[in-house]
């Protein structure tokens, strides 16, 4: 009769709103994979690239200064071919956990490919900057790593390059593509004088 007609429909509508439900759900979880690295749960290249292009416009709108940092991982592929991929990637999740960590909640720590990670400083000058990076540098060289017997006894280090930018030197922001290739020349030098340091290019202003 008309009774069950209606549990049927009433039925029906919860499946509907379950499945909804669960679409929404898948949806938001390929939405978070499109824009997080899956070993290290940073946020990925194409997250930075969206963040960095709306800080830097923030940057120049509010007139607040905003810096980055590049993070490379010494000799990563020793440390592969000495204690294996496995290792590896459980190492870059680690580094993963110990970036979120030692940065303010407003920044923004990503991987950026390989052993190459990123942090967008918003509202941080370049001295502030240092200080982090150094901070960072500091914390990975003192950590233990896995090597391959399950234990955290590896030992690695990590070049940091940093660019800033200061608006109130009264020049326009630099597009994201100049402002990385600047933090990255910077980690390209601190590779270059012995690894394990920090250098920072000259302010962007």
């Amino acid at each position: 009769g008309e009774g069950a007609n209606r549990t049927s429909f009433a039925a029906l509508m919860a499946q509907q709103i379950a499945l909804g439900l669960e679409k929404a759900n898948l949806y938001n979880q390929v939405k978070a994979m499109a824009l997080s690295d899956g070993l290290t749960g940073l946020a990925n290249r194409r997250n930075f690239d969206m963040f960095l292009d709306t800080e830097l416009r923030r940057a120049a709108t509010l007139k607040r200064p905003l810096s980055l940092i590049m993070l490379d991982i010494d000799k990563f592929k020793i440390y592969n071919d000495t204690y294996g991929h496995p290792a590896g990637d459980r190492l870059l999740a680690q580094l993963g956990e110990l970036l979120r960590q030692a940065v303010r909640t407003i920044d923004f720590p990503a991987r950026y490919g390989g052993e190459e990670f990123a942090v967008i400083l918003p509202e941080c000058g370049k001295p502030e900057a240092v200080a982090l990076a150094e901070n960072i540098r500091q914390t990975v060289a003192a950590a233990g790593f896995p090597d391959n017997a399950e234990t955290l006894t590896a030992r690695i280090t990590a070049s940091l390059g940093i660019a800033a930018y200061d608006p109130s030197l009264g020049v326009p922001p630099p597009d994201s593509a100049r402002f990385i290739a600047v933090a990255d020349s910077a980690l390209y030098q601190a590779k270059q004088s012995g690894r394990n340091k920090v250098v920072a290019a000259p302010v962007i202003g």
